[in-house]
């Protein structure tokens, strides 16, 4: 994953204090309540959607983690064979990627809308039923092709199709998973904690992850069957799908009246000192002296920052959705086994994790678009440096291929630990009752992670991977310099006090600024 990871993924006048109909209960009861509650608001680890979202990241990360990269890819791979299509195996593999990655874009948004014109948390209970739904057909898949079957083309066949529809009703669920689910998470955090308590999110998302690759190689290495073949590879598909059903339960137990009402309930994301910049006000630019005279034509206002945001994410994604799915291909192609490339894949959650925390720390006095920028321009550039190395490697030379790993694991890390920098300036820049739609539309950016796997296996059947991890490794770049033009209007973070008349304040406003100056 380049970040194959959760990775990841909001309704109006949710209420703070739980109010009690029942005449009996004694004052003191509700008090207490209404005090534990408060505690809630104020200290976000004691919140109950926040830790119910760090169990299901948790519970999340160690099931993706263990069917949804290394073996998802090779089964795939596996399975083309066994379709008799030798020639055109990384090509299916794009194709059920992309099936994932277009349910997704269709659905995200009117998810987004629709969670927060009903409820965000009604709507991730909606998609814990639907997971469930999935894990039944996924299993289904996995039993048509099981060990009797697997030299069967027909039932190789069935599986396929199969799953191209459970891969389909993943990218939904994907979608409501890292769009309502994650913006009741941000709305159960007061503005100033955000990038903290979400780089803590995606790193137990991560660590978790390693369990997966853990879980592989155990499986594996007792396995006395073909490497990478259907019969080495199903056992593990099998048990990682299974796990993911206590994840569908929890979905159940999210509720809004946990949520934080923000001091003013107005989406302030940008140092309020710091106006729009533009060339008709030449001493208002001189002030600025942190922005380049250079971006001052864009007249950009601080609204126009989600929508930065999701272009630059849709860009990257696009970027490295060529390439993610591949890696362990690329791997087993320069002659690493299996198992060794799982044992790779169980220290990538670690590097990102790792690399989160070190930006959290430097976006405290750099800022988080100029960290999120930098550590963009460094991993584009260990990129391109692996894809240098992996040229005309020679059957024996162990060196290169262990430079070739240790260059990946910076680079994923380097890569990816941007992320909850990003995803708590887009939580900022936005209010409450748009904070589904724009986690939505940033899944339809994520779309790229699977939508553009079908033309990277194009490119990696016609020309090779390494050619296509130099397509990737620019578009990413082009992403990341997009993220410029907002480094003036995005604030350094800083926690703002709750009082109880915002406690009370159930109000939401939405957008009402224009993305440019006139």
């Amino acid at each position: 994953m380049d970040a194959d990871q959760c990775l990841e993924e909001p309704l109006i006048g949710q209420e703070v204090h739980v109010e009690t109909s029942n005449t009996e209960e004694s004052p003191e009861s509700a008090e207490d309540e209404e005090r534990s509650q408060d505690d809630a608001i104020l200290n976000p680890w004691k919140n109950h959607n926040v830790r119910l979202s760090f169990l299901l990241c948790i519970v999340s990360g160690i099931a993706d983690s263990i069917w949804g990269s290394v073996v998802l890819s090779g089964f795939l791979f596996a399975l083309g064979k066994a379709m008799g299509k030798t020639k055109e195996e990384n090509t299916l593999v794009g194709l059920a990627e992309m099936v994932q990655g277009l349910t997704m874009l269709i659905f995200a948004l009117p998810i987004g809308l629709l969670a927060d014109k009903t409820g965000k948390a009604r709507v991730v209970r909606w998609g814990g039923a639907l997971l469930l739904l999935t894990v039944g057909i996924t299993l289904w898949a996995l039993l048509v092709i099981n060990r009797e079957a697997s030299e069967s083309q027909k039932a190789a066949d069935q599986s396929y199709y199969i799953l191209l529809v459970a891969l389909g009703l993943w990218g939904i669920c994907g979608g409501i998973l890292n769009g309502p689910s994650q913006a009741l998470f941000s709305d159960s955090i007061p503005k100033g904690r955000r990038s903290e308590l979400l780089t803590y999110l995606y790193s137990s998302y991560l660590i978790s992850a390693a369990v997966g690759p853990l879980v592989g190689i155990i499986m594996l290495s007792q396995s006395n069957e073909e490497d990478w073949s259907l019969k080495e590879i199903f056992p593990v598909f099998f048990v990682g799908v299974l796990l993911e059903i206590p994840a569908g339960v929890l979905c159940f137990f999210f509720s809004e009246k946990y949520t934080v009402p923000e001091p003013d309930d107005e989406p302030r994301p940008v140092d309020e000192s710091i106006e729009t910049l533009s060339i008709d006000n030449p001493e208002q630019t001189e002030t600025a002296n942190v922005v380049p005279s250079l971006l001052n034509g864009y007249g950009l206002t601080k609204a126009a920052v989600p929508y930065v945001l999701f272009f630059s994410s849709l860009v990257v994604s696009l970027g490295s959705g060529a390439s993610v799915k591949y890696f362990p291909l690329f791997f087993k192609e320069i002659g690493l086994r299996s198992e060794v490339v799982q044992g790779i894949f169980l220290t990538v959650p670690v590097s990102i994790s790792f690399f989160s925390f070190v930006s959290q720390k430097i976006s405290q006095s750099m800022g988080r678009v100029e960290t999120s920028v930098m550590f963009n321009v460094c991993g584009v550039l260990m990129l391109y440096f692996m894809t240098w190395l992996s040229h005309d490697i020679q059957e024996g030379d162990t060196s290169r291929r262990i430079l070739i790993v240790g260059v990946y694991l910076l680079r994923t890390g380097i890569m990816n630990c941007p992320y909850p920098l990003l995803e708590s300036i887009l939580m900022d820049a936005v209010p409450s009752n748009q904070r589904a739609r724009w986690k939505s539309l940033e899944s339809i950016a994520s779309f790229g992670w699977t939508g553009s796997a079908l033309l990277g296996g194009i490119l990696s059947d016609s020309h090779s991977y390494e050619y296509t991890f130099a397509i990737t490794a620019t578009m990413q770049l082009v992403g990341g310099l997009m993220l410029i033009p907002i480094q003036h209007l995005v604030e350094r973070e800083q926690v703002e006090p709750i009082s109880d008349e915002d406690v009370a304040d159930e109000t939401r406003t939405d957008l009402e600024e224009p993305l440019l100056t006139s």
